[in-house]
């Protein structure tokens, strides 16, 4: 009996301790990465601003910041009569708007609050923000260090001030399905 159990008591510290190996490599092949965060403010008097980011690391891929709003689509969303949907389930359903994939750039872009972070590969990643027609769109290019975040400081600028000459933009309507009033932070913060 005794032989048994300690057999089995052995075989299962083998199994853990085989399981805490392979958990303790799966970061040893990872590659090596730095951090990039941004800071996009208006560059007439420092407000932060959201903005439309697109982030192509030095491999070619695009980037998404883990912190980037999420977009919330385009009407119809939910069924005319489904009732009430609480804000986690309505964000929940919006978990897969967060990515843009956008047809005209063949590239992949993201919402940002104004504030943004993002891992990315080893080297130079370009970065270009865009904030609709009146602005000019920014792009830099920033060197990632291992291990090390790299702060990036985006003044947008104007091309035009349209409310100074008197003109102001206004929309009847947002296309921008939100099935509960408590979701209209979350839209306002795109705004």
């Amino acid at each position: 009996m005794t032989s048994a159990r300690s057999s089995s008591i052995f075989g299962y510290i083998g199994a853990v301790a085989l399981t805490l190996a392979c958990l303790s490599s799966l970061d040893a092949g990872a590659e090596p990465a730095g951090t990039l965060t941004l800071a996009i403010t208006d560059g007439a008097g420092g407000a932060p601003l959201p903005a439309r980011v697109e982030i192509r690391g030095a491999d070619g891929a695009y980037y998404v910041a883990g912190d980037a709003l999420r977009y919330v689509g385009d009407c119809g969303m939910s069924e005319p009569g489904s009732g009430y949907v609480d804000e986690a389930a309505a964000l929940a359903r919006f978990s897969d708007r967060i990515p843009i994939d956008n047809p005209y750039s063949r590239s992949t872009q993201f919402y940002s609050a104004g504030k943004s972070s993002v891992r990315l590969p080893l080297g130079p990643a370009t970065v270009k923000v865009y904030r609709g027609s009146e602005y000019k769109v920014n792009v830099t290019t920033v060197e990632i260090l291992e291990g090390e975040t790299v702060e990036n400081e985006i003044a947008l600028a104007r091309w035009v001030n349209m409310p100074k000459m008197g003109w102001y933009s206004a929309d009847d309507h947002l296309h921008i399905a939100r099935p509960t009033a408590e979701l209209n932070p979350v839209v306002s913060r795109m705004m």
